[in-house]
Parts: structure tokens; C-alpha cells; sequence
């Protein structure tokens, strides 16, 4: 999708000013304010689904049950190799 978007500002910016006069770098603008606020949203609002069969990734409710009785902070260290 990107790639089309800056062929099409690409082949456009040719045409100059009427480009731009009807209206190309608003949409251009418009398009870039967009995906900047989803990303500022995205940053304030870290929500994370698990849509897997079964919910494999999610804890269980016994699990949660028990995390809830603790009274210390629980601490997890995870650690990945790519």
C-alpha cells in the first residue's frame, strides 16, 4: 500500500501546481496526520488480543485467580532468541 501511495505522489508530482491545487498533498496530509495519531494511540493505549484457538497465550482463570491473591509483586523475566 505504501509502495502505491508513493508511486502515485511520485507520478503526480510532475504535474505541480494543479496537482497540488486540487487537492493531492491534503489527501498526501491528511493520509500522513492519520497514521501518525493511530501511532500516538497506539502508544497511549497498548491493548494486545490473543486470537488464537483456544486462547494458548492467554492465562487461565485459575492463573489469574492466583495472581490476584498475591500480595507481593509478581516479576516475569522472558527470554527470546531470534
Amino acid at each position: 500500500m505504501i509502495k502505491n501511495v508513493l508511486n502515485y505522489v511520485c507520478n503526480k508530482a510532475g504535474a505541480g501546481a494543479a496537482w497540488a491545487a486540487k487537492g493531492g498533498l491534503g489527501a498526501v496530509g491528511g493520509l500522513l496526520a492519520f497514521f501518525v495519531a493511530l501511532n500516538v494511540a497506539g502508544q497511549m493505549l497498548y491493548l494486545r488480543f490473543d486470537l488464537s484457538e483456544g486462547k494458548v497465550y492467554s492465562p487461565s482463570k485459575a492463573s489469574k485467580r492466583i495472581l490476584k491473591s498475591l500480595e507481593d509483586p509478581v516479576v516475569i523475566k522472558c527470554y527470546f532468541c531470534l
